[in-house]
């Protein structure tokens, strides 16, 4: 009896000792993060920041998969303001569907549209005014097609206790940038093709075929509850270089001291992600547990909706069920309706690739180059997409990247 008395208070005491540790353990933890914001600059009031999303709209097909996540966000987001960037009436109507239907949370932000304009400078037009210096802001293309659960109050999150950087960008599937890093981290192999640091690489930022490849693996590992992996790859991003701008946050503050507020013609991109971090040397950061799905650059637009329509329906469907796990199956109406409009894109891509190639021939022997017009036929051996069977000098190549959206 009294062996057993004697483990009885050895136990209660091993079980007190225990709680006291992990007590302990824990107030340490807390007071190291509160030392950790405290030493921010104003920290209790960044706190008490409004949360303003805003996207530059329009394409309703796009619009139809961001919005189930900004609704489903709506307890971290104070209110979205929807870019007005389009004349399609289908696209507008939609929008203003929207605000009547949620008008204490979307709103519209209208302003002249100048066909003249390149997209950048029509942009840094919206952008220009999101300077209130009591509001975070956070800037999603209009197709984004996957936000994490956890992805709008992890920015928002460290938005607040990373003061520094002038951005936070978001980790993104199908951005150059994020691409190279998750190649680093084993997440894209090397015989998809290497990837370089830079936002307009030929392989990252250009190929269709990629962009095909990296939201199909994606999608399958959001199957099967693996989207975790994406998150939290380590980076050596130095913060000054230009970076695809598909979801990122800034300070109202901080925006409202740029010198070009209110100059016209700016390059919106280059000017937030590369010039003003170097002016202020605040370092742009990406934020590696805010993880989205960006479904297109324009050079991959037209290949994936004509070749892989699967891709955003799949996006869709997730974005209606909500949590993470299992896709839920299309229907078997849908099911053939895919597969049907699958067939006839890629029959199209195939007849625009031969004609493309033909003319590029053609071309090449009317301007006596027939060294090029052999390059066409053996590239097309290759199955080369359309968009990589193009010759373009480097006047028409700058041209269109100028114009990327």
């Amino acid at each position: 009896m009294l062996a057993l008395h004697v483990t009885r208070v050895i136990l209660t005491v091993s079980v007190w000792l225990c709680s006291k540790v992990l007590k302990l353990l824990n107030c340490a933890k807390s007071a190291h993060q509160c030392k950790r914001l405290d030493n921010i600059s104003g920290y209790k009031e960044l706190t008490q920041l409004r949360l303003i999303s805003v996207t530059p709209a329009g394409r309703r097909r796009y619009l139809k998969i961001l919005t189930n996540y900004l609704l489903r966000n709506r307890h971290v987001i104070d209110e979205h303001h929807w870019w007005v960037n389009t004349r399609n009436p289908g696209d507008l109507a939609y929008l203003h569907q929207l605000v009547d239907r949620y008008p204490g949370f979307f709103k519209l932000v209208v302003k002249p549209i100048d066909a003249s304009a390149q997209i950048g400078a029509q942009i840094w037009s919206y952008l220009s005014d999101c300077v209130e210096e009591d509001a975070v802001y956070i800037r999603l293309d209009d197709d984004i097609c996957y936000i994490a659960d956890d992805a709008i109050q992890n920015m928002l999150d460290y938005r607040l206790a990373n003061e520094n950087p002038f951005l936070v960008l978001g980790s993104i599937v199908n951005n150059a940038v994020c691409s190279y890093y998750y190649q680093k981290a084993g997440l894209i192999p090397e015989s998809w093709g290497k990837l370089s640091e830079d936002c307009q690489d030929p392989l990252g930022w250009e190929s269709s075929t990629f962009a095909n490849k990296i939201h199909t693996r994606f999608l399958h590992d959001i199957a099967r509850g693996y989207e975790g992996k994406w998150k939290r790859c380590p980076n050596q991003f130095s913060g000054i270089q230009r970076f695809s701008v598909n979801a990122i946050s800034w300070l109202g503050k901080d925006l409202k001291q740029v010198e070009e507020l209110h100059r016209k013609g700016i390059d919106e991109e280059n000017l937030i992600t590369n010039i003003l971090p170097q002016r202020f040397d605040r370092p742009n950061e990406i934020c590696t547990d805010a993880l989205f799905g960006h479904y297109a650059f324009f050079t991959q637009r037209r290949y994936l909706e004509m070749v892989a329509p699967q891709i955003l329906d799949q996006y869709l469907r997730i974005s209606e069920k909500g949590g993470n796990g299992s896709i839920p199956q299309p229907t078997l109406t849908n099911h053939a309706s895919l597969a049907m409009l699958r067939g006839i894109g890629r029959a199209k891509w195939v007849a625009r690739g031969g004609i493309h190639m033909a003319k590029g021939i053609s071309k090449s022997i009317l301007k006596g180059r027939p060294k090029e017009a052999m390059k066409s036929i053996a590239l097309s051996g290759k199955n080369k997409s359309a968009e990589e069977l193009r010759v373009k000098s480097a006047e028409e190549k700058n041209q269109e990247i100028s114009k990327a959206a």
